[in-house]
């Protein structure tokens, strides 16, 4: 098996490899998309759930929150984000105060 030198690539190989990198991730997204179809009727509030707690996030919310849900600690997130730890925890803390309020709204018996 050939032995592969990255110092050998070239900025052509660079560009051609960025593109296929981007085309995959436009491929994988239409296909989780397509995947998220195929719930269980009985589950599918949850997916309309997503699309409304996901349309309440903030940029910066929405940036915290796909890290912190991949196992990222704050300082890392943190770094990532270019804010204080302590300010991530806030947006945290927002987004899970957002996702409780669409899966389990306050009732309205008085």
């Amino acid at each position: 098996m050939e032995e592969t030198h990255w110092h050998n690539i070239t900025d052509s190989d660079t560009d051609r490899l960025l593109s296929a990198i981007e085309h995959q991730d436009k491929v994988l997204q239409k296909l989780l998309v397509f995947r998220s179809g195929l719930i269980p009727k009985d589950l599918r509030w949850l997916q309309l759930k997503a699309h409304q707690f996901y349309d309440l996030l903030s940029k910066r919310e929405l940036q915290v929150f796909k890290l912190r849900v991949r196992s990222h600690t704050f300082p890392e997130i943190a770094a990532v984000v270019g804010v204080t730890e302590s300010s991530c925890k806030e947006y945290w803390r927002r987004t899970i105060k957002k996702i409780n309020a669409v899966i389990d709204p306050p009732s309205n018996d008085g």
